[in-house]
């Protein structure tokens, strides 16, 4: 009985227990249907007072026939429009176009034409790309080509942001760089060779007004009455390739060194507007024919003093009795005489009945390029310089191959690799030195200079004999054609031009060779142009292979080509097939990948 009490006064059984966690059950439930209820309503609330969001219109813009008027207005086989329309409304050429449409379709997933979850085919990569330059060429806004293309403001906008990403990443280490040293000295070359040394590139300049200019600046960006205006400086090189682009002032330009008219210059120029050409219009002709003067001014190795009837020794004018004997007979027979070969110093001609600045005048006209009297200096003594020379034009220009047949004076000896002692040419110093400044070096060595040999030999080892006498021919010549023996070997002397810095003859070199191209030398002259690198003759080495595509790579020896030069070989390949329909196909215009309704 006592147990029995004691567990019915225990206030802690298991019935209470259940009767408090029911009511902390109670309470919580009570408690969070209060909280929801609270937050709907206070949800509710906020939804009834937000202003009511309007969806969005779809519109069926039928890209398909968007993409289909495009490729039939530009791109088809008989296209609407002409290509010069074409350069005009894309700012480039078409191939340049499809080029960047290719590389895109291909290497940008945004590009690509994709298919939606029905199988229909979205925007092609040709939409996409021409919404973007003709947003970039008119300035107009993201929904101007809506009409044309079948696309929406947002997704032109797209387009055009992705565009600029990808020419950045695609073409940015090619075309978006500083230039390099090589590229200088490249560009240099081709202004030279165009016949302006010194020359990078042509610069051009236009004002956009600035409207938003700071007060603060506006008088130093005005002119006149007119309104603040900002400049954009543009640099092209004769490739189009676009150098240099800069707003505001312009920048220094680089250090080089060349000469124009015997003026020594240290900086690089551009050209611009209203430039023209004085005193060396025939780029790398002038230069092979300048190459005595240029020894002249050195006093390279002079054998003879001039002087006038009125002048002292002092006054004497060194020069060349090779380049005298060359260009006057009357010179020539004076230099024969005993009293001059009895002679081992050098010698002082005395012109009596010349006075000092007639006798500079003659040695200027001894000296010119092409026998003309230009200048005044030479003007004023006519008569003098006639008596004088007493030869005509023809005679001035080949008196250097007389001399060299006549082997008057010679002082050297030039051996191919395949001759001995007794079949070697005889030449003169001087000539050589003045067509080439690798020969000058060579003759200006110590071996040259210490032989105990009255007449050294030179061997040059990277010529047969045939090939020497080409080139000796030649150097002795005026340098207006090539001739026969020189076309012979003219692969060979177009390798030697080069190493030998005989420009002029590389340049007819070059035109030979790009005028012979057949299929049977073209793969061998693109390879002659890498090194090296010749872009005059790369490139038209190139688009005839390009053009004979099929006759080429049909040929035994284009496998051949392919196995030593596999990245050339796979340039031709690319550029032939973008040629031949640029990755759509020619039929229906759509892009291969997705064309299958006409199975072309």
């Amino acid at each position: 009985m006592a147990s029995s009490s004691n567990n019915h006064n225990n206030p802690f059984d298991e019935s209470s227990h259940r009767t408090i966690d029911q009511q902390v059950d109670d309470y919580y439930d009570q408690y969070v249907d209060q909280a929801f209820g609270n937050l709907m309503l206070h949800y509710q609330q906020n939804l009834e007072a937000r202003p009511s969001k309007k969806k969005r219109a779809y519109i069926e813009r039928d890209r398909e026939a968007g993409h289909t008027r495009l490729w039939n207005d530009y791109f088809s086989e008989a296209a609407t429009y002409p290509a010069n329309i074409f350069r005009r409304r894309f700012r480039m050429n078409k191939p340049l176009f499809m080029k960047i449409v290719d590389r895109f379709s291909n290497e940008i997933r945004f590009f690509r034409q994709k298919k939606d979850a029905i199988g229909r085919p979205g925007l092609s990569g040709l939409q996409k790309c021409t919404a973007a330059i003709r947003l970039l060429a008119y300035g107009t806004g993201a929904d101007a080509v809506d009409e044309y293309l079948r696309l929406g403001e947002s997704t032109a906008r797209s387009c055009l942001e992705h565009f600029v990403e990808g020419i950045i990443h695609l073409f940015g280490d090619e075309y978006l760089r500083r230039p390099t040293p090589e590229d200088l000295q490249r560009l240099l070359y081709v202004g030279e060779d165009r016949g302006f040394p010194g020359m990078i590139g042509s610069i051009d300049c236009m004002h956009w007004e600035w409207k938003n200019c700071p007060t603060a600046w506006k008088g130093q960006f005005t002119r006149g009455a007119e309104k603040p205006t900002i400049v954009l400086e543009a640099v092209a090189s004769y490739d189009l390739w676009i150098w240099h682009a800069f707003f505001g002032s312009p920048g220094k330009a680089s250090q080089v060194h060349y000469s124009v008219n015997g003026r020594d210059y240290h900086l690089a120029y551009y050209l611009t507007d209203g430039f023209r050409r004085f005193g060396f219009a025939n780029g790398n002709k002038d230069g092979f024919l300048g190459g005595l003067r240029k020894l002249f001014k050195e006093q390279w190795q002079a054998d003879v003093l001039l002087k006038g009837g009125d002048s002292d020794e002092h006054a004497a004018i060194s020069a060349h009795k090779l380049v005298l004997a060359g260009k006057s007979m009357v010179f020539k027979k004076m230099l024969e005489s005993d009293e001059f070969k009895a002679s081992s110093k050098l010698e002082t001609v005395t012109l009596s009945e010349m006075k000092h600045e007639e006798v500079e005048a003659l040695v200027d006209f001894m000296y010119s390029v092409d026998g003309s009297i230009s200048c005044e200096s030479l003007k004023k003594h006519c008569y003098v310089l006639a008596m004088a020379t007493q030869t005509n034009k023809d005679q001035f220009l080949g008196g250097l191959a007389k001399v060299l047949e006549e082997q008057w004076q010679v002082d050297v000896r030039l051996k191919a690799v395949d001759s001995d002692d007794d079949s070697a040419i005889s030449a003169h110093k001087v000539i050589l030195a003045s067509r080439s400044e690798v020969l000058k070096k060579m003759l200006e060595s110590d071996e040259v200079k210490n032989s105990a040999n009255q007449v050294e030999t030179i061997t040059l080892s990277e010529l047969n004999t045939d090939e020497l006498e080409a080139l000796v021919e030649f150097i002795y010549s005026d340098g207006s054609t090539l001739s026969a023996k020189v076309k012979q070997h003219v692969r060979s002397l177009y390798f030697l031009a080069d190493k030998y810095v005989i420009l002029h003859l590389r340049d007819l070199c070059r035109s030979e060779l790009i005028s012979s191209l057949n299929p049977e030398n073209a793969l061998d002259f693109l390879e002659l142009a890498q090194i090296p690198f010749d872009k005059v003759l790369h490139d038209a080495a190139f688009s005839f292979i390009k053009m004979n595509i099929n006759t080429i790579a049909s040929s035994e020896k284009f496998k051949v080509f392919v196995v030593s030069n596999p990245n050339l070989a796979l340039e031709i390949m690319k550029a032939s097939l973008t040629s031949k329909g640029n990755g759509y196909c020619s039929r229906c215009g759509s892009y291969k990948l997705y064309c299958r309704s006409c199975g072309h």
